[in-house]
């Protein structure tokens, strides 16, 4: 499987194109790249215009190297806007279980923005910090 994402003024003008010429360009983009005639391994393709329809607001993230503690970003409580998907995960980033666990975290969030959800636990009591003891001058430090 092969996913090849072509963005700004390029992609848009190529997606405009139609869907045909977007897969047109994905075949000959893995025939250079692989230096196979790649139209032949092709078995199946499709097209996804996430300009499309202009009501739609949908959009890819990618991660860079280092960025991961940037995720909890996406999941802070500050704002009125739930982000999801598996690329807002801390630890299970690209994979369905990050997309599962950040969409239930988002729709929580929502649900209780608005009044519609209410905690039903009682809080947790604060852990108890069990009193230093004093050293004598003198004793050893372990």
């Amino acid at each position: 499987m092969c996913s090849i994402d072509v963005a700004g003024s390029f992609g848009r003008d190529l997606s405009a194109q139609g869907k045909r010429k977007l897969i047109a360009f994905a075949v000959e983009w893995l025939t250079k790249l692989f230096r196979i005639e790649a139209a032949s391994a092709v078995k199946k393709s499709t097209a996804t215009r996430l300009e499309r329809p202009r009501r739609s607001c949908s959009a890819r993230v990618g991660g860079y190297t280092g960025g991961q503690p940037s995720r909890k970003v996406c999941q802070s409580r500050s704002v009125a806007m739930f982000l999801a998907g598996e690329a807002t995960h801390e630890t299970q980033w690209g994979t369905v279980d990050g997309a599962w666990e950040s969409g239930e975290r988002a729709a929580e969030a929502a649900l209780r923005r608005i009044g519609a959800l209410r905690d039903t636990q009682p809080a947790v009591p604060p852990a108890r910090v069990p009193k230093q003891r004093r050293r004598t001058v003198g004793a050893p430090i372990n």
